[in-house]
């Protein structure tokens, strides 16, 4: 069976590290490792960090309320076990954020199966411009992060997240939309 490799970014909250550990007891078949953030950081010198310490072959970023529903590491694990994309992405959880519920995308047919972007350029155009509802090849992300100055790397803004994920998506080959939610907020 695949280890998933799980990176936590973390503050001096000793509390979450506790959570950490009662993560790793119920799953055993995670790496575990920690990045320790301040408030210096900006989210993309947290990326960068991350991209030097990652050694699996995906990458996920989970942000800080969300919850990964139960079956979560099955589903990917199969998916990348049976296709290889490099980019898996999974309906949004925005019930805390936004007012309305975004609906699907991309048409029904299109829905888990693997799909080949230059085939499918709406993909490109439907897809949901957030990094925390995609598992990324780790592959394709040094790929990409060869296109970010020094300057851009620090950039404290989230639009550089919007601007990554449609680099990830103009240099991808592989995409896997999964049509339910497999992280709850």
């Amino acid at each position: 069976q695949q280890k998933i490799e799980v990176i936590f970014v973390v503050e001096n909250d000793y509390e979450l590290i506790n959570h950490i550990q009662d993560f790793q007891n119920v799953n055993p078949n995670c790496i575990v490792k920690f990045i320790f953030s301040n408030r210096e950081n900006s989210l993309n010198k947290i990326l960068e960090q991350v991209n030097k310490i990652v050694t699996n072959d995906y990458l996920f970023f989970l942000t800080s309320p969300s919850k990964i529903v139960p079956g979560f590491f099955n589903t990917i694990t199969k998916i990348i076990d049976s296709n290889s994309p490099d980019i898996i992405e999974f309906k949004p959880s925005l019930n805390n954020f936004i007012k309305w519920n975004p609906k699907d995308r991309l048409v029904r047919n299109l829905y888990n199966v693997i799909l080949k972007i230059k085939e499918h350029p709406e993909i490109i155009a439907f897809s949901f411009p957030f990094i925390f509802n995609k598992i990324i090849s780790t592959s394709l992300l040094n790929t990409v992060l060869k296109f970010f100055s020094t300057d851009t790397m620090y950039d404290t803004s989230n639009i550089l997240f919007t601007y990554l994920v449609y680099l990830l998506f103009l240099k991808a080959n592989k995409y896997y939309y999964v049509s339910n939610q497999l992280i709850s907020i």
